[in-house]
This record gives structure tokens, sequence and C-alpha cells, in this order.
């Protein structure tokens, strides 16, 4: 079996030493991408699990049933789609009938599984395998989330966002929402000619009940079949806004939805570093300008040095402007960043103007080059679902694909 997906592991214990074990096993399994959380209390455990809402939790045993038993009945309340592990030592317990009897306890109070510390790469593997081994989309189940993100304005990354999240939903009507995460200038409904009745910051205000009946209400739909749950309308609202809030927001929208397609404002702070921890692929987005695919090269470095894993790494070329002399090709722009270029999005002069009438080009039965490069986006974020879970496309949206070409 292939794990392939990104896993959100909540690790709940006193000390490091689980993160740590938990860290290394990782590190060592070719292929598996996760993103990792460390809560030390219990009370802090629930806190980020109601934010995060892990696809699995893994606490430290210890021979304290009740505590066990508040954490599963605290986990299965904050986020009933986690699976929640047991890691142990064996020499905590006095013998083996101590260490059976508790595991006995243990799975009556829904532990799912058990660990033995310290964690071995071939058995935390095996625990994944045996926990998403099912090949059918169930409730719990988490979708993609993907964030399109640039250190610079004018690069065209709202433009390939709402696209590509346009495109995804053609293939999968009311099953993607686009959040406008560009909270101090957002842009995504003038994009979509749509006017939200609510944004971001409704959502935010209602996180102590927000659930998915009540996030989809908050979005608006587009013909396409596109929800969107737009930025806010003042830059006094925009600051209400904090990381903890938003990765609420995506955590419970990548539970309700099969992608969520996050837009962002150009600028590092920790509510787009809060999104691109969350991601399953972060888009970054850059021009053919020499300059632009510099501080590009610096920030891909920036963003693996804060512990963005590379592999979620997905670097586009977007040829916003008419060819130029001098300008980057897609193997200058890898050779300089050290990351191939997943998609190179042609130039289309219908773009402006589609800004401005709120018609996504992607939809236009013109400008097939362009439809191209997003497609190879929407594919690329397609193929990081499990391969059981990937739906086949209907015959309208297989005829817009275009035949494979080499990238220019």
């Amino acid at each position: 079996m292939t794990l392939d997906r990104t896993f959100h592991i909540l690790l709940v214990s006193d000390d490091r030493a689980l993160e740590s074990e938990v860290g290394a096993a990782l590190a060592t399994l070719p292929g598996v991408r996760a993103v990792t959380v460390h809560a030390s209390t219990l009370r802090e455990a629930v806190e980020t699990a109601r934010t995060r809402q892990p696809d699995v939790v893994i606490f430290q045993m210890d021979s304290d049933i009740e505590k066990v038993r508040t954490l599963t009945r605290d986990m299965a309340e904050t986020a009933p789609g986690a699976r929640v592990i047991a890691a142990y030592r064996r020499d905590a317990f006095p013998d083996p009938e101590a260490e059976s009897g508790l595991i006995i306890q243990a799975l009556r109070a829904q532990v799912l599984d058990f660990l033995r510390m310290p964690i071995s790469a071939q058995e935390l593997r095996q625990l994944l395998e045996r926990l998403f081994r099912t090949p059918h989309r169930t409730s719990g189940a988490a979708g993609l989330v993907t964030t399109f993100f640039s250190h610079k304005g004018g690069v065209g990354k709202s433009t390939l966002a709402v696209n590509t999240a346009c495109l995804l939903a053609r293939r999968h009507p009311d099953r993607v929402l686009l959040v406008d995460a560009s909270l101090q200038l957002g842009v995504c409904a003038p994009m979509l000619d749509l006017e939200p009745d609510y944004t971001v910051r409704d959502a935010a205000g209602e996180l102590d009940r927000l659930d998915a009946t009540l996030l989809q209400r908050l979005t608006a739909r587009h013909p396409s079949g596109l929800h969107l749950l737009a930025a806010p309308s003042t830059l006094e609202a925009a600051t209400e806004i904090d990381d903890r809030a938003l990765a609420r927001i995506l955590a419970l929208a990548r539970r309700s939805y099969d992608h969520v397609v996050v837009d962002t404002f150009p600028l590092l702070d920790a509510v787009v570093l809060g999104a691109l921890d969350l991601s399953d692929t972060a888009v970054i987005v850059t021009s053919p300008a020499v300059p632009v695919v510099t501080s590009t090269a610096h920030l891909l470095e920036t963003l693996v040095g804060v512990g963005i894993d590379r592999n979620r790494l997905a670097l586009v070329l977007n040829q916003s402007h008419p060819t130029y002399m001098g300008q980057a090709g897609p193997a200058d722009v890898a050779a300089r960043t050290g990351f191939d270029v997943e998609a190179v999005v042609a130039f289309d002069r219908r773009v402006p103007a589609s800004q401005s009438t709120g018609q996504p080009t992607v939809l236009a039965t013109r400008g097939r080059s362009f439809r191209r490069g997003i497609a190879r986006i929407a594919d690329f974020v397609e193929a990081r679902r499990p391969v059981a879970m990937r739906e086949a496309p209907t015959a309208d949206v297989e005829s817009e694909r275009e035949p494979e070409v080499q990238l220019p």
C-alpha cells in the first residue's frame, strides 16, 4: 500500500520523547508526508485538536486508565475524524498481565491501536497502513488543502487560485471551497462576480459553534459549483482574524469538502504560515522576471527552513505578460530555485478582461493554452489524493483536457 497523502498528527505527552521518536521514524519513511504538532497537557491537546482537526492522535499512555478515557471522550467530541493511538513503554508495567489488562481497558475506551516505544519506522508505517487502508471516503476522511502563495503582488497568484478552484469545482461540483485568506486585500469575490453576504470574519466570530452546516451557510456559491468564503470587506475586520482562527476554519473545511483552495496575502506572516502548515500542497507562484525568480528562490529556502516539507511545495511559473527579451524560462527557474516547475501558465490577453467581468478564463470556451496550464496545476493537486479515492472525471471534464505537451 502507498501512503499517498499528507498525515496531520497530534502528539500528546508531558515530555518530548514521543515527539522525537515519531519525528525520527517519519524521517526514515520515504514518500510519507506528515505535519506534526505537540501538546503537553490534555487541555492543550483538546484545544489543539479543535483547531487542527488531526487525522491521528498519538498519546503516551501510562497506567492511568481514567486519563485514557477522558482523552478519547474529549477527542470524539472535538475531532471526531481523528484516530486515537496509544504509545507506551513496556517497562512502565510490572508484568505482562498488567500490560495486557491495560490494553484491553484502553480498547474498550475506544483506543484504535498501539505503538511500543521506542517507536520504529516499520511499526509506524504498518500502523498508518492499517488505519488508512480503507479505499472509500468516509464522513471523517479529510479533503485536500491547497494554498497559493507568492512573496510579491502582481504575479497572478489570485488569478491562478481562482481559476484552479473553478476547474476543480467543475470536476467536483459543490465539493470545492475557495477561502480568500488575502485578508487585507481580498479579490476573489469580484473575480467571480459574487457579492457575498458573509466573510471569513463571520466564520472566525463563530468558532465555538462552527460546524460543517454553518460553514456552508457562510459561503457564496458560484455557477461553476464552487463555494467561496470571502475575505473581510474592511481592513478593520481583517485585523480580527489570527492564525488560530484561520487554522480552525481550514481544519473544519477539509472535513467538509474534497478540496479547499486558499488564496493568501503576499506577506509571510503568522496567518500565511498557519495556512501553509495545514496544506497538503503549497503552490508557490513566480513570474519570468529574473529579480522575481531570484527572490522566489530565497522564499523557498525560507519556507523549508521554517519546517515546511519541500515535498509539499509546488513551484508554478505564471507568464502573466507577453514574452519579452531576457525573461526566465522553466529550465532557468528550476536551476535558480532548485525546484522543478510543476506547471507553466501561458499568457492570455483575455485574463485581464476576465478579472474585470468576473468570468474566470478557465471556464470560457476559448483560451486553451491558459486552461492547459491551470489543468496541470489541478492535476498535480488531485494527484495528492490516495489512488483509490480519486474519482473518474465526467465526460464533459475529460473532453476539456488537453494533450500532454512539453513545457516551453
